[in-house]
């Protein structure tokens, strides 16, 4: 790489150091649980913590290789497997799980826009959320 294309790379918060970025994100869970109550921040573009999300959603397939004993897309340690399990991280998230995730991710749109009622039409990024709202309703 180029300088230059180096320099463009770290504009975007490119993160070179893999262990930095895992604490990082470490620290970023630790809050959303302080403030949330669990670790398991939504995937969903339309919420604050899709990157968050993301990135735990990316960990979470990680851990399944590892425990197939494939190659990790991620590289995971057993000290950071256990440092994420002692914060309360789950690897599988159940069905129940999936609701307490919509749940909270409701209640964020709700803090935001102060109303449960995401718009229905499918060119917003509530539209999932919309959805699953429909679906409870019936």
């Amino acid at each position: 790489l180029s300088l230059d294309q180096i320099a463009e790379l770290e504009t975007l918060g490119f993160v070179w150091d893999i262990e930095r970025a895992f604490e990082d994100k470490f620290a970023e869970l630790s809050a959303f649980k302080s403030m949330h109550g669990h670790c398991n921040p939504p995937r969903n573009p339309s919420t604050a913590y899709f990157s968050l999300g993301q990135w735990f959603y990316e960990l979470r397939k990680s851990y399944a290789q590892i425990q197939q004993g494939k190659a990790p897309q991620w590289p995971l340690s057993q000290e950071q497997i256990r440092r994420l399990e002692h914060l309360g991280f789950r690897w599988k998230l159940s069905n129940r799980n999936a609701f307490e995730d919509r749940f909270a991710e409701l209640a964020l749109f709700k803090a935001d826009y102060g109303h449960c009622s995401p718009p229905q039409t499918s060119a917003t990024p509530y539209y999932s959320l919309a959805i699953w709202c429909n679906d409870k309703r019936r």
